[in-house]
């Protein structure tokens, strides 16, 4: 994604880039791609917010240079503070989600979706991720 400062943020109706990220696989058991701007920050999913758990604490892309603070997002870390999970919004890298425990992508449509396997590892689904699920009366996955 290409990093701009005056959009950062904006949820606007040039998503062609998202659009083209998309069209980078064809096999139907991917259900979504990674996002990195034109530095390797890790910035969103193709369609969706990124959320990691390390350490205890929720993170989560800061967006200061491109990206869309959506409404999900906002309604998860809203959610979060309430349930004094701690929060840190910060540049993360893709090496980044090595090293967490729980990782779930958001969206406005599809509420909290975990993430179970990301090129060969795998995760189960957390216990800050199920907290964040029952607490905005989302449907749990299976």
């Amino acid at each position: 994604m290409a990093r701009n400062t005056a959009l950062a943020g904006i949820k606007h109706l040039n998503r062609l880039e998202q659009v083209l990220a998309q069209r980078e696989w064809w096999d139907a058991s991917i259900d979504e791609g990674l996002m990195l701007d034109t530095e390797g920050e890790l910035i969103s999913g193709t369609a969706s917010t990124v959320f990691m758990v390390a350490n205890g604490c929720l993170c989560t892309p800061d967006l200061r240079y491109c990206g869309v603070r959506g409404t999900m997002r906002a309604r998860v870390l809203d959610k979060a503070r309430e349930l004094n999970i701690e929060i840190v919004e910060e540049a993360l890298w893709p090496e980044d989600l090595e090293a967490a425990s729980e990782i779930f992508v958001t969206n406005a449509v599809r509420g909290i979706r975990p993430v179970v396997a990301l090129e060969g590892k795998q995760w189960v689904v957390g216990p800050v991720t199920r907290r964040l699920i029952d607490a905005l009366g989302l449907r749990q996955p299976s």
